[in-house]
């Protein structure tokens, strides 16, 4: 199996304590991205690890949209001002990476996002594009 690696850096005016609150807290995500879940249920959560599963729409834009079922698990590391979460697709048992950190930078906050998912070897070979 291959992977697809994306690195997302965005830069935004914030305190640093309202971003760290904001990444490692999960209702946030519910209220924003509401079009895109079908289902979302907290396992387990505790200071440093979350739990969850849920349903997510394919294409959220799309009321008939395919669902994909996760379990992921979202270790957080707020010393470090980041977490690492992996996702389990109940259907077909591969396993994605994420990765979000964020550092101060004068009067903004930059956040990176590293997410790695397994594809075939067919669509690997049309990455570029």
């Amino acid at each position: 199996m291959k992977y697809l690696k994306f690195l997302r850096i965005t830069k935004i005016k914030t305190s640093p304590k309202i971003c760290l609150e904001v990444m490692f807290d999960y209702t946030h995500f519910l209220f924003m991205h509401r079009t895109s879940f079908n289902d979302f249920k907290v396992i387990t959560e505790n200071e440093t690890e979350q739990i969850f599963y849920y349903e997510t729409k394919i294409f959220n834009f799309l009321p008939w949209s395919p669902i994909r079922r996760f379990i992921s698990i979202k270790k957080l590391f707020p010393e470090e001002k980041m977490f690492h979460q992996v996702y389990l697709d109940l259907a077909s048992k591969n396993v994605f990476f994420f990765k979000c950190s964020m550092i101060k930078e004068d009067d903004n906050v930059a956040i990176t996002n590293y997410l790695c998912i397994p594809v075939s070897n067919f669509i690997f070979f049309f990455r570029k594009p």
